[in-house]
């Protein structure tokens, strides 16, 4: 693969090693900002993470080394870890925004669902 398509593909190319110890050629992406709320959500699960940036079936990643999951992560992280930073920031200015009037608009409001007592 070429720097040109490597670069079209909004990655970079990573060899990773297999349990089965053949190797492979892998695109880790640079994420669009579609997928940035989908990062936020796989911060606590590196598998998650690491088919993402690389467009992999979940279990994908159970078929790495330890040594290729964390240069993918790394990578990844590398590449996608600033716009998500910038992403966060926007969303708690957007909550931090909203959140007075709504305190406003919601004031003496019960919002939680009124549940039945529990059965005996």
């Amino acid at each position: 693969m070429t720097d040109q398509s490597k670069a079209l593909l909004g990655g970079r190319a990573l060899t990773v090693t297999f349990r089965d110890e053949h190797t492979e050629e892998v695109i880790v992406r640079e994420l669009p900002i579609r997928h940035i709320q989908k990062l936020a959500l796989t911060l606590d699960d590196e598998a998650a993470q690491a088919e993402l940036y690389t467009g992999n079936e979940e279990g994908w990643d159970d078929t790495l080394t330890a040594a290729s999951h964390e240069a993918v992560i790394k990578l990844g992280g590398e590449l996608n870890f600033p716009l998500l930073q910038r992403w966060l920031e926007r969303k708690g200015a957007a909550i931090a925004a909203v959140s007075p009037p709504l305190a406003k608009i919601t004031a003496g409001r019960n919002l939680l669902p009124v549940l039945p007592p529990p059965a005996a």
